[in-house]
C-alpha cells in the first residue's frame, strides 16, 4: 500500500512537472532563506551559553542618579566588588575585568598593536570557561606581570613553538611572562579578547588604590556565579542595603544594583559603558518574522496550485471512491505527495543555503555559520520540513478527498466555489506580506540615508584624526602641534579626549551653583577635555561667552564650557559666570557651545561639559584640519610627522567623516539583508502567481480561442485574464497600507532622530507590486493570446 502511494505520487509529479517544479523551487528558496535566518537567530540567541556556569552567572551593574533620571552602567567599582564579595554568602565565585587599552606588543622581530587586551583577576577562569591549549588554569593569572594569550595571538608572536614561559615586552617599557595559551574566544560572547593581563599587576599601584576609594569610579566589570535557585530581586536589595550608609554615597546618588543574567547581556543590555556594541532583539524578531512570512508565502503557493489543479484530479478522486477507497487513504495519498515535494525542496534548500552562506556572511553585521552535519540543525530541518509538508498539504488533501463521486464524474463538474474563494484569500495574504516588506524596505532605506546625510552640527570634512597611543607622545603634543602646522596644507590642529563617532565620553559627577540664589544642582554628565583650538578645528562657534584663552592661565582649572543641552537642563538664565565643578575643575562657566552630534542619530545629544586638558593623560586624539588641495601630499606629511614621534607604532589615521559613517555600517548591512529577503519573498509570491496564471490560461484556453476568432485583441485578452488577479493585488495593497504605516512608525520610534513616513512610499510600493504581478501574468497570457486560434479550439 505504501509503495503504491509513492508510485502514484511520483507519476503525478512527472505528469504535472511544471507545477511540481514551481512548488519545489518556491519552497526551496523559502527554506534556504529560513535556514540562513535561523543561523543568524541561533547565533544571536546563543551568546555566552558555552560557559559551564552560564545559567548561574550574572553581571552586577550600577544604577546612579543625580538628576531627573537614573543612569545604569555596565561597569562597576572596586569598592562595590570588595564589599559585595565579602558580605554576600550566596556568591560562590566572583571575578572582575578592566580595560588594558591599545597595547604595543614586541617579541624579537614581531611588533604590532593589539586592541583587545584586558586586565582579569585570578578568579576569571573559575567563572568563565575557556579551553587551555598550553599551561594550566591554576595560577594562570595569580601573579603580577602574567599574561594569557589566545591561540591566534600566540601564533603571531611565537609561531608553532610553546609560548608558556616566554617573556614579551608590552608598551615598550614593561615585560610580561606568558603563563598560558587558550583557544580563540568564540565570536558569540559579549566580551572578546586576544590577551588577559593579571590584575595583580595593578594591586600595588596608585591608580588601583584610587579606584578603591570611590564608589562611582566605574573602572571594572564585575561577574558573580551564584548557587542555583537565587531570589534575584532580594539579592539586589540586599546589596543595595550594604551601601545605604556608605560614606561615598551622597543623598540619592546610588539608587541600586541590577543582576544581569550572563546570557541576556547581548540582546537585552543597552547600558552606559558596554564592553562592546550588543545585539538588537528587535532585529532578531524582525528577521524571525521575515523567515516565517517567507515560508508562509511558499506554503500558500503550494496550497494555491494544489487546489487550482483540483479539477484535473477530480475524476481521479471520483473513480478511486467508486472503486472503494476511503477518504483517509486519499488524504494520506495527497499528504504523501506534499511531503515528497517538501523533502525534495528541503534538499535543494539546504544546498542553496550552503551556496548563499559565504555571500550572506559578507554583507551581514556578523559572520554567519551553521554546521550542516550538526545533530540539532539536522533535527530542526527534518522536523521543520515535516511540519511544513503537513501544513501545506493538509488543506488541499481535505479539499480533494472531499469531492462527491456523483458530481465529479459528471462532465459538467466545475471547480468548487469555496476552493476559488480560499485561493483568492491566499493570494491577498501573499501580496499583503510582499507590499508590507516593500514599504518597510523603502522606509528603512530613507531612514538610513537621513542619518547619513543629516547635518551633524560641526564641520567634519577634511579632518584627519590620529591616535596618541603612548604617554611619551602625549607629553609632546605642543611640539607635535608646531611640527604639523609647519605644512601650509594644515589649517589647524586640536587635541581632545574623544572624537565624534570614534569614542565614548567619560561621565562625571558635576555640580552647578548660582551665587545669587544659592541654588545648587548636581548631575552625572559626559565630560570632554579639549584644547584652545578645538572649536576652530571642528568649525564650531559659541552661542554665548568666550572660548578658552591661552593667555589666561587660570582657564586650565577655573573655566568650563557647556553645550546647549546642558544649558537647557540647568534651566537658569544668564549662565555665563555661574560656578561649576567636577573632579578636576572648580571654576566658572565661560561659554555655551552649540549642540552637535557626538554619537550617531540613534542617540539623543547629551548635556555635556568641556574643559581644558588637565594633564598629558587626557591627550587621546589629535584632530588635524587640512586644505582640500594637495590632500595626498598633506596626508603623507602628517603620517611621516607622526612616525617621527612614534617610530615603532603603526600609524592609524582616519578621516572624521568616514569614521562617523562606520556607526551606520550595521544598519547598512541589515538593510541589504532585509532587501535581499524581501526580494526573495516577492519572487516566491510571483512564482505562485505565475503558476496560477498558467492554470487559469490553461482552463480558459477554448474561451481565449473563441474570443480571438470573434475579433478580440491581445490587449483585450490580457485585460480579461489579469483583471481578477490585479483586483486581488489592489485589495492586498489597501490592507498593507495601514499595516505598514503602523509597523514602520513603531520601528522609527527606536531612533532619537527619524524621518516622517510619506504617503508616496505606499504609492511606490503598490506600483511595484502591481507591475511585478502584471509582468508575471503577462507571459502566460501573451503566450495563449498569440497562439493559433485553431489549436485552441481543438484543445481538450
Amino acid at each position: 500500500m505504501i509503495k503504491n502511494y509513492f508510485t502514484i505520487a511520483y507519476r503525478n509529479l512527472v505528469r504535472h512537472r511544471v507545477f511540481a517544479t514551481l512548488n519545489i523551487l518556491g519552497l526551496a528558496v523559502g527554506i534556504a532563506s529560513a535556514i540562513l535566518i535561523y543561523a543568524y537567530v541561533r547565533q544571536e540567541t546563543n551568546y555566552d551559553t558555552f560557559h559551564q556556569h552560564a545559567e548561574d552567572t550574572y553581571r552586577l551593574t550600577l544604577n546612579l542618579k543625580l538628576d531627573d533620571k537614573k543612569r545604569s552602567y555596565a561597569n562597576n567599582s572596586v569598592t562595590v566588588f570588595d564589599k559585595v564579595t565579602q558580605e554576600i554568602p550566596e556568591i560562590s565565585q566572583a571575578t572582575k575585568i578592566a580595560p588594558f587599552g591599545n597595547t604595543f606588543i614586541e617579541y624579537q622581530s614581531a611588533k604590532f598593536t593589539e586592541e583587545q587586551v584586558w586586565y582579569a583577576d585570578e578568579q576569571f577562569f573559575n567563572v568563565f570557561s575557556h579551553q587551555f591549549l598550553q599551561g594550566q588554569v591554576q595560577g594562570a593569572l595569580d601573579n603580577p606581570n602574567s599574561i594569557v594569550l589566545t591561540k591566534s595571538l600566540a601564533k603571531k608572536l611565537f609561531g608553532d613553538i610553546n609560548a608558556v614561559g616566554k617573556a614579551i615586552k608590552v608598551n615598550e617599557d614593561k615585560t610580561y611572562q606568558v603563563t598560558a595559551v587558550i583557544a580563540d574566544v568564540p565570536y558569540n560572547t559579549h566580551y572578546r579578547f586576544q590577551a588577559l593581563v593579571s590584575m595583580a599587576t595593578l594591586y600595588n599601584t596608585r591608580q588601583y588604590k584610587q579606584w578603591k576609594r570611590c564608589i562611582d569610579c566605574t573602572r571594572i566589570y564585575m561577574y558573580c556565579t551564584f548557587k542555583s535557585g537565587i531570589d534575584q530581586v532580594a539579592l539586589e536589595t540586599k546589596m543595595f542595603n550594604l551601601f545605604k550608609e556608605h560614606r561615598a554615597v551622597k543623598s540619592d546618588y546610588l539608587v541600586g544594583f541590577n543582576l544581569q543574567p550572563l546570557t541576556d547581556i547581548h540582546l537585552h543590555s543597552k547600558l552606559n559603558n558596554e564592553l562592546q556594541s550588543n545585539g538588537n532583539l528587535q532585529f532578531v524578531y524582525t528577521f524571525l518574522i521575515i523567515a516565517i512570512l517567507i515560508l508562509l508565502i511558499a506554503v500558500i503557493n503550494y496550497m494555491n496550485l494544489a487546489t487550482a489543479k483540483s479539477l484535473k484530479r477530480a475524476k481521479e478522486v471520483g473513480i478511486r471512491k467508486v472503486m472503494g477507497s476511503y477518504r483517509s487513504q486519499l488524504i494520506f495519498q495527497f499528504l504523501t505527495e506534499s511531503l515528497i515535494i517538501v523533502y525534495l525542496a528541503l534538499g535543494l534548500g539546504v544546498l542553496l543555503a550552503d551556496l548563499m552562506l559565504p555571500f550572506i556572511s559578507q554583507i551581514a553585521p556578523k559572520p554567519l555559520s551553521y554546521k550542516m552535519f550538526d545533530l540539532q540543525f539536522n533535527l530542526s530541518v527534518i522536523i521543520g520540513g515535516t511540519v511544513l509538508g503537513l501544513l501545506s498539504g493538509i488543506y488541499p488533501a481535505f479539499i480533494l478527498s472531499g469531492f462527491k463521486p456523483v458530481k465529479v464524474l459528471k462532465s459538467g463538474f466545475q471547480n468548487l466555489p469555496q476552493g476559488v474563494t480560499i485561493r483568492k484569500v491566499l493570494v491577498v495574504v501573499q501580496f499583503t506580506i510582499s507590499s508590507v516588506l516593500i514599504v518597510s524596505t523603502i522606509i528603512a532605506y530613507q531612514q538610513l540615508r537621513y542619518m547619513q546625510n543629516q547635518n551633524l552640527g560641526f564641520d567634519q570634512e577634511q579632518v584627519v584624526v590620529m591616535d596618541l597611543p603612548t604617554l611619551k607622545m602625549k607629553k609632546k603634543v605642543p611640539v607635535l602641534k608646531q611640527a604639523l602646522l609647519q605644512n601650509p596644507g594644515v589649517k589647524s590642529v586640536a587635541f581632545s579626549s574623544g572624537v565624534p563617532g570614534a569614542s565614548s565620553l567619560n561621565t562625571n559627577y558635576t555640580y552647578i551653583i548660582n551665587d545669587q540664589t544659592r541654588d545648587t544642582l548636581e548631575f552625572l554628565i559626559p565630560t570632554l577635555t579639549i584644547d584652545y583650538d578645538y572649536l576652530k578645528t571642528m568649525g564650531l562657534e559659541l552661542k554665548q561667552g568666550r572660548n578658552f584663552d591661552i593667555t589666561r592661565t587660570k582657564d586650565t582649572t577655573k573655566a568650563a564650557i557647556i553645550n546647549e543641552s546642558l544649558a537647557k537642563k540647568i534651566g537658569w538664565k544668564n549662565l555665563i559666570g555661574k560656578r561649576i565643578g567636577n573632579y578636576g575643575i572648580k571654576g566658572r562657566i565661560i561659554g555655551i557651545m552649540p549642540d552637535y552630534h557626538f554619537k550617531s542619530l540613534h542617540d539623543q545629544i547629551e548635556p555635556t561639559m568641556y574643559h581644558l586638558q588637565l594633564s598629558a593623560y587626557h591627550h587621546q586624539y589629535a584632530l588635524v584640519k587640512i586644505q582640500p588641495k594637495n590632500m595626498q601630499t598633506t596626508l603623507s606629511f602628517i603620517e611621516s610627522t607622526w612616525k617621527k614621534f612614534e617610530p615603532n607604532r603603526l600609524y592609524k589615521g582616519f578621516f572624521l567623516d568616514q569614521n562617523f559613517e562606520k556607526q551606520y555600517r550595521a544598519d547598512q548591512q541589515r538593510e541589504v539583508l532585509f532587501i535581499a529577503f524581501a526580494t526573495l519573498a516577492i519572487v516566491i509570491a510571483c512564482l505562485g502567481l505565475f503558476g496560477l496564471a498558467a492554470y487559469t490560461v490553461e482552463r480558459r484556453i477554448k474561451e481565449i480561442g473563441i474570443r480571438k476568432v470573434l475579433g478580440a485583441t491581445v490587449a483585450n485578452i490580457l485585460k480579461l485574464i489579469s483583471r481578477s488577479f490585479l483586483s486581488l493585488i489592489v485589495i492586498a495593497n489597501l490592507i498593507a497600507i495601514p499595516l505598514g504605516y503602523w509597523l514602520m512608525n513603531r520601528w522609527l520610534d527606536n531612533f532619537a532622530y527619524h524621518i516622517e513616513v510619506s504617503w508616496w512610499v505606499f504609492c511606490i510600493a503598490m506600483a511595484m507590486v502591481i507591475i511585478t504581478a502584471l509582468v508575471t501574468i503577462s507571459y502566460q497570457t501573451l503566450k495563449a493570446s498569440l497562439a493559433n486560434p485553431v489549436e485552441a479550439m481543438r484543445y481538450e
